[in-house]
């Protein structure tokens, strides 16, 4: 199973239900690379598009193949 990142509507990070920093997310994006784990980025409407980007970004950079993006109301 892929990874579900979540960014709310304040640009907090959370992955699994519990919120996490931007260096735990870029330290656990890098072992999922390792297992080829796809992400799902969940972004609300309101969240700032950069975060979004920052976020795509680290996962390309860890070498992760299947990025997902989608937005809630």
């Amino acid at each position: 199973k892929g990874l579900e990142i979540i960014i709310s509507e304040k640009n907090e990070i959370f992955l699994n239900e519990r919120r996490v920093s931007q260096e735990e997310l870029k330290s656990i994006i890098r072992i999922a690379s390792k297992f080829d784990k796809s992400v799902m980025i969940k972004a609300d409407r309101r969240s700032e598009l950069g975060k979004i980007v920052q976020i795509w970004d680290m996962c390309r950079n860890a070498g992760v193949s299947e990025v997902h993006i989608a937005t809630t109301q």
